[in-house]
């Protein structure tokens, strides 16, 4: 239903990492976390955060991609437009390319974009200890 089939689903990519990663960014500083929120829409952003002293909701999604498309930028616009919140982010692995088009386009539409320190690839341990 949401996602990749489990047939298509890659096996040693890094995103439940990549997700407990961006937990811990200073996106988040002040704010309080909900993971994997099911939205009315039926839409699920990897992080819904609210702070806690005026209200205020952010919204975000890690990426564990090879390339960050505009496609993933519209995904959190969306969000955004669906919770009301002025801000939105995305964290990506270390080794995610970033054009700088989308780059620009994400800063137009108030999303900020942030690489954390969780490679995309696992290595050879996680793969067969995970």
């Amino acid at each position: 239903m949401f996602g990749r089939s489990k047939k298509e689903q890659v096996k040693d990519i890094n995103w439940k990492r990549l997700e407990k990663e961006g937990e811990k960014s200073d996106f988040f500083r002040g704010f309080n976390i909900e993971t994997q929120k099911v939205l009315e829409t039926r839409k699920r952003p990897d992080f819904v955060g609210v702070s806690r002293y005026d209200g205020e909701k952010i919204v975000g999604d890690a990426k564990c991609v090879k390339e960050l498309s505009k496609d993933n930028v519209d995904q959190v616009k969306g969000y955004k437009e669906t919770l009301h919140v002025k801000r939105g982010f995305i964290v990506t692995s270390e080794n995610t390319k970033v054009p700088h088009e989308i780059r620009r386009y994400a800063l137009d539409s108030n999303i900020r974009i942030k690489r954390m320190g969780v490679k995309r690839k696992k290595n050879i341990f996680r793969r067969f200890f995970e």
